[in-house]
């Protein structure tokens, strides 16, 4: 596309974003401008605002929107509430926009409306947007140190539950559940990226007894508790905790191990493995 096709594009379909403002949704549902707190209006205006920015730039129905704020029964003012919601919100989002100009920042579009912001400007948008780089391949992979500096900075963004005050609707539960997965990951992923950066702490073995202590049904954590043993103290600490971790899963899920070592040799192979080294080390004592 021509610098000239560009700028008529633009044009047509108006500014994108409004400068400055910033939308939160990895916690409760906040919008600044400039470090500014706007004030959205309550619990309906909110919700559209809320369901426009789940949907990610896509179209929202009017209807949809209608059921998200009133569910299957909507008063019959529902059609015209909604336009009202619609510009309280484009009138706090664009307060210099000139009266009938078309909005930049919540667009009709066909029977619906959506949302146009930039990737940065939203949190969840940014926060997938690390996770991506961290997780780069081949000649565009992070380095170890910058890989740890990406998922923390991704970690940072989150305030609390995502869409909290909304995760229990149904327009909301999926994607808080999908986002609030990604915070898991993100967080095992941060505490390996350490280890493999040669982080062995105490402060690092007690986050990663943390992270155990929260969901012990997650292998992974297990495996990583029993790495930042092996890193600091040994083989035979890292060994201790694989044992506790059969020994904790067993009582959790009433024997069913299917995907844990059965012997100790195969501790040790799995410990070995997670190090990247070989397959002895000292017991550390």
């Amino acid at each position: 596309m021509t610098h000239g096709a560009r700028r008529r594009r633009r044009a047509e379909t108006g500014p994108r974003g409004a400068a400055g403002l910033r939308v939160g949704v990895l916690g409760a549902l906040s919008v600044t401008r400039d470090g500014r707190v706007l004030s959205l209006g309550g619990p309906r205006p909110r919700t559209v605002f809320a369901v426009l920015v789940l949907a990610r730039g896509a179209v929202v129905t009017g209807d949809r929107l209608i059921d998200a704020v009133w569910g299957e029964e909507p008063p019959p003012s529902a059609v015209g509430a909604l336009q009202a919601y619609v510009s309280r919100l484009r009138r706090v989002l664009e307060p210099a926009r000139a009266a009938g100009a078309r909005s930049g920042v919540i667009v009709r579009e066909g029977a619906g409306y959506a949302i146009r912001l930039d990737p940065d400007e939203v949190d969840a948008w940014r926060f997938e947007a690390l996770l991506g780089q961290a997780g780069h391949r081949g000649p565009a992979a992070p380095s170890a140190a910058e890989r740890v500096r990406l998922l923390a900075e991704a970690f940072a963004l989150w305030r609390g539950p995502a869409f909290a005050g909304f995760a229990d609707e149904p327009w909301a539960r999926t994607e808080a559940a999908r986002l609030g997965e990604l915070r898991e990951l993100v967080r095992e992923q941060l505490l390996a990226a350490r280890l493999k950066c040669g982080e062995h702490t105490e402060a690092l073995l007690s986050e990663a007894e943390h992270l155990v202590a929260e969901a012990p049904l997650r292998e992974e954590r297990w495996s990583l508790l029993a790495l930042a043993h092996y890193r600091a103290h040994g083989r035979a600490d890292a060994l201790r905790v694989l044992r506790r971790a059969r020994r904790t899963l067993a009582d959790l899920l009433l024997g069913v191990l299917d995907r844990l070592p059965v012997a100790a040799t195969a501790v040790v192979r799995a410990v070995a493995v997670l190090d990247g080294g070989g397959g002895d080390g000292g017991d550390g004592g």
